[in-house]
């Protein structure tokens, strides 16, 4: 788990260190959802195992939270706050945000044979995947945002 947390990282640090790099916060956290949806396909292993463990309070769930969840939870808790404060989305508490980026748009790819019963690609390919994640972004930004007009994604 180590190994493989440590691969989506970067994106959520980017995200949150989006205004010290010059990059409008928006696209930021936009281009970490897509982010986190790529290493859902790549990974659905990591849903697998959080969906067990996360249900149990132990030493491993709490390891995965403090070294992974917990340090990059404050740069996009500013960046959230940052957004919020500019109007340019609805507040949105961090875990809501959390797990609709997470485990909303990784269980397709956790739970395959389900997703294909729901005519879902049964073997998505690099181009289903991305069709996806940029779907999922464009829906979760568009569903905090505040200036977004009906039916734009932003």
């Amino acid at each position: 788990m180590e190994h493989v947390l440590a691969q989506i990282e970067p994106a959520w640090r980017a995200a949150g260190d989006a205004a010290s790099a010059g990059v409008d916060d928006l696209a930021a956290l936009r281009q970490a959802l897509v982010q986190q949806v790529l290493f859902s396909a790549a990974h659905p292993q990591v849903m697998r195992i959080m969906n067990h463990e996360g249900a149990i309070d132990s030493p491993r769930v709490r390891f995965v939270v403090d070294r992974f969840i917990n340090t990059l939870r404050p740069g996009v808790e500013d960046l959230l706050t940052r957004l919020a404060a500019a109007g340019r989305i609805r507040p949105i508490p961090y875990a809501t945000l959390h797990y609709l980026a997470v485990a909303g748009t990784g269980a397709i790819y956790a739970n395959p044979v389900e997703a294909a019963l729901l005519g879902a690609p049964a073997h998505p390919d690099p181009q289903d995947i991305r069709t996806h994640a940029e779907t999922v972004a464009d829906l979760l930004i568009t569903g905090i945002r505040r200036d977004a007009p009906h039916g734009e994604a932003g």
